[in-house]
């Protein structure tokens, strides 16, 4: 996971080395949501196919592959396409990693851990960042040696896999192999959309923290230290994970209520940020943003899960997560108005979305609890 957001800290950087805007900048990042959509539905379930061992190393070959790119085509056309890759072996490695945890859990007599499925994602995301930054501030040419840093620690998780038992359940392994289904029940469609909306509000602000935000704090608030546009990426990603333990009261409705609330607080306080020239203002803002985000996509997983028949919850749940990615991808959009009216007005808009946003939910009570 890590490998997914180490760029975020370097984007500044290939707009200096490269000479694009903010538009090719989300283009760039949009890649990698493209990537994970396209591995999710076609790759993604291939663990229950070939097991969960070979998937795995599949995944961090791909990983390699892309790091390889990363170092030696830097070029628009070669960060495209190794953003791309990085989403296809990401879709492969989370959706193997997450059944392959739950049962060395059970084989182990104890029960699958939401919570350290959630830690494992997004600290791998907060670390990505944090990594690039560093390195940025140490190496003559952190656009490679980054990517050299992580290729090494995913050489270290392929020794590992090979060391891990195989854990899929035996006979498993000849189920017929299919694309990934959607599947929306008419008479909760309603219901169905309304969470998926969630969803993709969550990861597309998400996306705008990992990948505009470092550019606002070098252009617009004079902040050009890679370091501290590493920690701000950290800390959102961070406050996302913590937005999704802190809420514990209430059902779907409430949380994705509040995560709407919460993140259309912090896009305000950042554009704030922004057009007062404060860096603190829009970190603030920035941070409590992504812990709306968490908040609101738990509500969104919740609701999608209570309207899910257990013989089609993959179907189900496959459309929030395509919802979600194309919440990743719809960053482009503000990625176009930077370019055009820049930061401040690409903030406003947003902002003014999750309000419309925000009195939608609150006139539309529509999730089961």
């Amino acid at each position: 996971m890590a490998t997914s957001s180490a760029p975020a800290s370097l984007y500044v950087l290939y707009e200096e080395r490269l000479g694009f805007g903010s538009f090719t900048t989300t283009a760039v990042f949009a890649a990698y949501p493209a990537g994970v959509a396209v591995s999710l539905f076609i790759l993604g379930h291939l663990s229950d196919r070939i097991g969960r061992r070979p998937a795995m190393m599949l995944g961090l070959l791909f990983l390699l592959l892309s790091d390889a790119i990363f170092v030696c085509w830097i070029a628009v056309p070669g960060l495209l396409l190794a953003r791309a890759i990085t989403g296809v072996a990401i879709g492969i490695v989370t959706s193997t990693a997450t059944a392959q945890l739950s049962e060395l859990r059970r084989r182990g007599g104890r029960p699958p851990s939401e919570s350290l499925a959630i830690l494992a994602n997004f600290g791998g995301v907060a670390a990505g960042p944090v990594i690039s930054g560093l390195v940025a501030v140490v190496s003559a040419d952190p656009l490679r040696v980054t990517y050299a840093v992580v290729a090494v620690a995913a050489m270290a998780a392929l020794v590992a896999v090979v060391r891990v038992p195989e854990t899929l359940p035996a006979g498993q392994s000849h189920v017929r192999y299919r694309v990934q289904q959607i599947r929306v029940f008419s008479d909760r469609r309603r219901a169905y959309l309304a969470a998926c909306g969630g969803g993709f509000v969550s990861f597309s602000v998400l996306a705008l923290a990992s990948s505009l935000a470092p550019s606002f704090l070098a252009e617009n608030l004079d902040q050009p230290s890679h370091l501290l546009a590493g920690g701000l990426v950290c800390a959102v990603v961070a406050a996302a994970a913590a937005g999704q333990f802190a809420v514990r009261s209430g059902g779907p409705s409430v949380h994705i209520r509040v995560g709407f609330a919460i993140e259309t607080t912090g896009i305000a306080l950042a554009c704030g940020g922004l057009r007062w020239g404060s860096a603190l203002t829009f970190a603030a803002g920035m941070i409590l943003a992504g812990g709306g985000s968490g908040v609101l996509f738990k509500g969104a997983l919740a609701a999608v899960e209570s309207m899910a028949p257990q013989a089609h919850r993959a179907e189900t749940f496959a459309g929030l997560y395509l919802a979600c990615y194309l919440g990743a991808g719809a960053v482009l959009v503000l990625g176009l108005a930077v370019d055009l009216g820049g930061g401040v007005l690409a903030m406003e808009l947003l902002g003014a979305a999750l309000a419309s946003a925000l009195v939608l939910s609150l006139r539309a009570p529509v999730f089961e609890e």
